[in-house]
């Protein structure tokens, strides 16, 4: 009987030019690279390379807005449960969504028309204005720090709705994923009023205001109820017990910072 003799093991390839990645120098297998995940592409591209790359990644990001806005606006706590479900990359970060809307928010106060002059202290107002009108100048400076303020206790939120669900022993960044979006949908919500800012009347903007934190309260159920689950009931009182806490931390800390503003409008 004669045997077979083994075949001799095949030489090492060698990969040809082009099928290591640019960026970490890692063998390519497809159109992407498993280790840093950047595409592979020309390294001198056309005019056609820049385009079709211009327009996929505008459109990629078109859509992850307009998705993580639908889940945001209409689907109270839908987009923290997905989340935790671990599907995000579909959508744009909790942190980055929460900065979006607030600056959106304060930059739209800002900018708007405000026909009512006792509102309308800049900050480059003249010294003397300001010494004249100390509540305007106060009122101007807390205007400007208030953003800071509330990104500042966007976690004593998180940490307020952690101790009441403690007894689902779930870790505090569940909590802080759901706090950033609530807070962006709020600021999303009240930069829709804004342009009643316009009217002579604040009559209307401070409706309009109060509608939006009244259905923030309903929004804040709802999102509770679908991410943390409990009985309706449960659910009512933990947010009601979250809101009137929450609201006490943030009357306190505003007016400490208005004390001390009032300090030092007096000293100059």
């Amino acid at each position: 009987m004669t045997s077979i003799a083994p075949r001799p093991p095949e030489p090492a390839r060698t990969p040809a030019s082009g099928t290591r990645c640019a960026n970490c120098d890692a063998v390519l297998d497809g159109a992407w690279c498993s280790r840093c995940g950047q595409k592979r592409s020309s390294l001198d591209p056309t005019w056609y390379d820049l385009l079709h790359d211009g327009t996929h990644e505008f459109l990629h990001l078109d859509g992850k807005i307009f998705r993580t806005a639908r889940k945001l606006f209409f689907e109270p706590g839908e987009l923290t449960a997905e989340f935790l479900r671990g599907r995000r990359a579909r959508y744009i970060g909790a942190l980055r969504l929460y900065l979006t809307f607030s600056v959106i928010f304060f930059l739209l106060t800002g900018i708007v028309p405000n026909p009512n002059p006792d509102r309308e202290v800049g900050s480059g107002a003249p010294a003397a204005a300001r010494e004249l009108a100390p509540d305007r100048y106060v009122a101007e400076t807390l205007a400007s720090v208030l953003p800071k303020l509330v990104f500042i206790l966007v976690p004593m939120f998180a940490l307020l709705l952690k101790l009441a669900y403690r007894r689902q022993r779930r870790h505090y960044p569940q909590f802080l994923y759901f706090a950033l979006h609530f807070h962006a949908a709020v600021f999303g919500f009240l930069a829709l009023t804004v342009p009643l800012q316009a009217l002579p009347s604040e009559v209307w903007l401070k409706a309009a205001q109060a509608c939006v934190l009244a259905g923030a309260f309903a929004y804040l159920v709802v999102a509770l109820k679908r991410v943390f689950g409990g009985s309706a009931q449960q659910t009512l009182l933990r947010a009601l017990a979250v809101s009137v806490s929450y609201l006490a931390v943030l009357i306190t800390a505003t007016a400490c910072l208005i004390l001390v503003l009032l300090q030092r409008a007096s000293d100059h």
